[in-house]
């Protein structure tokens, strides 16, 4: 199993000062490999337990959740994007520049 779970303990705005708390687990940073298409399908079938249905809806999720933050630019390439251009470090080029050099692998951290 190549696939690595953590526990994260989460809080849910309630009424009151105190919100509900939960625990759910979580992918960890380094659990899914992307060296090639094929060892990141089993990784995903791994994370899905093999049901079509799961998958679609992970993809569902995933997607939106990724073009949301795209498109607000609170996405982590966005984001470092304007780092460098507040930085004064980007050289006359956009934040939209930059992050999309990010994003495609031209610039790499």
């Amino acid at each position: 199993m190549s696939v690595k779970f953590e526990e994260k303990e989460f809080g849910k705005q309630g009424r009151g000062n105190e919100g509900e708390k939960f625990k759910a687990k979580q992918l960890t940073d380094d659990s899914v490999d992307a060296s090639s298409f094929d060892v990141l399908s089993v990784d995903f079938s791994e994370i899905a337990g093999a049901d079509l249905g799961v998958m679609r809806q992970i993809i569902l999720l995933g997607a939106n959740k990724y073009l949301k933050n795209l498109a607000s630019g609170s996405d982590e390439a966005s984001q470092v994007a304007a780092m460098v251009v507040k930085a004064g470090l980007a050289g006359g080029k956009s934040k939209a520049e930059i992050a999309a050099a990010i994003r495609s692998g031209a610039i790499k951290f």
